[in-house]
């Protein structure tokens, strides 16, 4: 678990609240906040949502939003680097030149 995680776990706990409360009260799926805390990404749904969740989790847990949000940026650009684009040699069909007009 990295810092971030590690921040939203501390904060939850010291409120005495768990996942099951913070769902109640966020209806942010459990499994999802539990992903932001293990800061495991590919469990989250894409970026802008995920960083939707964040928002909400850390405005619920009154968190610094700046200091969260930057956290996150830095955890998820080591965590999920691009993939590498996919290059081919040839085309994936040959090219035919169809013509509409008649000869």
């Amino acid at each position: 678990m990295g810092e971030l995680g590690e921040l939203l776990r501390r904060a939850r706990e010291a409120k005495g609240l768990s996942l099951a409360q913070v769902e109640e009260a966020t209806k942010i799926r459990r499994s999802y906040l539990q992903a932001l805390e293990d800061e495991d990404y590919d469990r989250l749904p894409p970026p802008v949502y995920a960083k939707g969740f964040l928002k909400n989790y850390a405005r619920y847990l009154d968190l610094d939003l700046h200091k969260v949000l930057s956290l996150y940026q830095e955890s998820e650009a080591v965590a999920s680097p691009p993939p590498a684009p996919v290059m081919l040699d040839e085309p994936l069909e040959p090219f035919a030149v169809r013509r509409w007009w008649p000869v």
